[in-house]
């Protein structure tokens, strides 16, 4: 549907132009961010052919929070949970108040972690803890996707099934923002059904059930965020839907917030490009940015600032790859294996065939560790050549530490390029996303570019220097 990030930028930008003018807020939000950043990410999926574009249904069949506060009648166990909130908030909160006072909340995934020395290392929040160590500055590490129980967690589930039960309450009686919430995705709705675009019912059922239960969230992370006390919210990839709520409930309250970068942005991404009327809904955003450079700087500093949301950037480096840096050498004088980093698309025809024809190569191919979904179409590309091409190494493997059996690294768009130019490695970079996500790269002469196989070919020459 899709043919690259561009297209499905510009459909953004399209449906902003149209029904920006019309939204009404709802809870008192402009929601375009929720809009924008929900659908954008949708979008990208549906590139990147990991849903089906036709039913959707993985990703828009729930549609639970909506109907389940709107329709659904009071139910006894609701006052129960509502009178249990405010019984805790009156008398049991004092177990949790200023807990982190003076404290960092850092908000991690164990998506992001890695083996390192026998124990599981995310490579951005543990990089910053370092960091904060050496300061002698305390913080509290939650870790949002783990199974694990903690009392912050157990305090935040618990107050979102009783602020569950309040918004179903509240909703029979005062019924204008969820008429409002309606009016939005209708909205929405009549733009994709007026230029065809896949089943465009699903689509509104996904934006009306998320609105709700970002609204919930964020009414429950401000809640828990006024009790704790922590003096700033560190995260990284703010655009998650839990980070962005809590963002906007720590912005509520004033209390710092900051995102991390944590991989290569570009005005290709929906989440970083450039943010149109960013003031109407600036709440959503860090108050700091940390980027990895100078570029990242302008680019942050160019799509989101506003005519009174103006945030601080700072260009921190990527702490963990200037960590590592220190620790890694290798000789690259006989070495002509190459890295090949696949991103959930299989690689271009014409990388596939260099790769059958280049025979002298060892070829390393390492699939997206949480975008997999071209791993059937790797296992039976090396089940042809198993001589020359590795999956066990390069899957298994730490990555920079695979920097170490390689001299050249092809990357589409992924923020491996950036670090493998880093180790001194040879970066080409194929594909038009690639071209436009590293241009500048590109044209300084810091990445090389291949657009077809002969291109390709005469980059892995032997003897041939950057």
């Amino acid at each position: 549907m899709f043919s690259s990030r561009k297209e499905y930028i510009n459909v953004l930008r399209q449906l902003q132009n149209e029904v920006f003018p019309k939204l009404k807020k709802c809870w008192g939000n402009n929601i375009w961010f929720m809009i924008q950043i929900r659908l954008g990410f949708l979008f990208h999926l549906i590139y990147a052919n990991k849903i089906d574009v036709y039913s959707l249904k993985e990703y828009t069949d729930a549609d639970l929070w909506y109907n389940s506060i709107l329709s659904e009648k009071v139910k006894r166990s609701d006052i129960k949970n509502v009178l249990k909130l405010f019984y805790f908030l009156v008398f049991k909160k004092r177990k949790w108040v200023d807990l982190l006072k003076n404290k960092t909340l850092i908000i991690s995934q164990s998506t992001h972690s890695v083996m390192k020395d026998g124990k599981r290392y995310n490579i951005f929040s543990d990089s910053y803890k370092n960091r904060l160590e050496q300061c002698g500055e305390t913080y509290f590490d939650f870790e949002i996707d783990t199974l694990e129980n903690n009392e912050i967690k157990i305090l935040f589930e618990r107050l979102k099934t009783y602020s569950h039960s309040l918004l179903k309450i509240k909703s029979k009686l005062f019924k204008r923002d969820f008429q409002q919430v309606l009016y939005n995705v209708k909205l929405v709705d009549n733009f994709f059904a007026d230029n065809k675009l896949f089943n465009h019912n699903r689509v509104s059922n996904y934006l009306k059930d998320i609105i709700v239960e970002d609204h919930i969230s964020f009414l429950v992370y401000k809640t828990i965020l006024r009790i704790l006390n922590p003096s700033q919210v560190w995260v990284y990839c703010y655009y998650s839907d839990f980070k962005w709520d809590l963002l906007r409930a720590a912005n509520t309250l004033n209390i710092k917030t900051i995102e991390y970068q944590h991989s290569v942005i570009s005005d290709n991404h929906f989440a970083y490009i450039k943010w149109e009327h960013i003031d109407e809904y600036s709440k959503f955003f860090p108050k700091y940015f940390w980027v990895w450079s100078e570029e990242d700087k302008k680019l942050i500093d160019n799509n989101f600032t506003g005519y009174t949301y103006k945030p601080v950037v700072e260009v921190t480096g990527n702490l963990y790859l200037e960590q590592e840096l220190s620790n890694f050498s290798t000789n690259f004088s006989n070495n002509r294996n190459v890295l090949v980093i696949l991103q959930g698309q299989w690689i271009p025809d014409f990388v596939e065939k260099v790769a059958i024809e280049s025979t002298e190569i060892m070829w390393y191919f390492r699939l997206h560790p949480r975008y997999p979904h071209d791993k059937e179409r790797l296992l039976s590309f090396a089940s042809c050549y198993p001589d020359r091409v590795n999956i066990d190494e390069a899957n298994n493997m730490l990555l920079y530490d695979l920097f170490g059996k390689v001299s050249t690294v092809i990357v589409m768009f992924s923020t491996v390029a950036v670090e493998a130019y880093k180790f001194g490695l040879k970066t080409i970079i194929v594909g038009e996303e690639g071209y436009s996500s590293y241009e500048s790269y590109i044209k300084n002469e810091k990445f090389f570019y291949a657009g077809d196989a002969k291109e390709l070919s005469r980059l892995l020459a032997p003897k041939l220097d950057k």
